[in-house]
């Protein structure tokens, strides 16, 4: 099995292809979460804030970007590696499924159903209702 390749989006938990406010967003997000004065539980909170700052700092400038994107590419050449890690935690992206539409379909169904049999249900009462009169129905005995 070939070895995942690890890059500054893995780190920064951002597509290839993220524009620069979705890294900036990203790291900002990083920060507070991962930042060593909200962790001081976390023996390896400034190593983790080293990493995410190195990442944000390649990426956010155009030219250091474009380089990391080359080394990217000659790495996968150079170890023929089928995939690149997934930027985004597990869970977070997920295949695209097809719409299950006969099951769309019943439950529209069932629906319509229960509002037609409600509907009927009300008609039927106030058919069997006995007539109340009112002041403005005109027909006080």
């Amino acid at each position: 099995m070939a070895k995942r390749l690890h890059t500054h989006y893995d780190n920064l938990k951002v597509a290839r292809d993220a524009s620069p406010e979705a890294i900036r967003t990203a790291y900002r997000m990083l920060c507070k979460k991962y930042h060593p004065d909200q962790n001081r539980q976390n023996p390896d909170a400034h190593r983790i804030m080293s990493l995410i700052n190195r990442s944000y700092q390649v990426l956010s400038h155009p030219e250091q970007r474009c380089a990391h994107d080359k080394w990217i590419e000659t790495q996968i050449a150079k170890q023929d590696v089928d995939k690149i890690s997934s930027p985004m935690p597990g869970g977070f992206r997920k295949v695209q499924e097809p719409l299950p539409y006969a099951k769309l379909a019943l439950w529209l169904l069932a629906v319509a159903l229960i509002i037609a049999a409600l509907a009927y249900c009300t008609a039927q009462q106030r058919r069997d209702a006995p007539f109340m009169p009112t002041a403005s129905s005109g027909r006080l005995p």
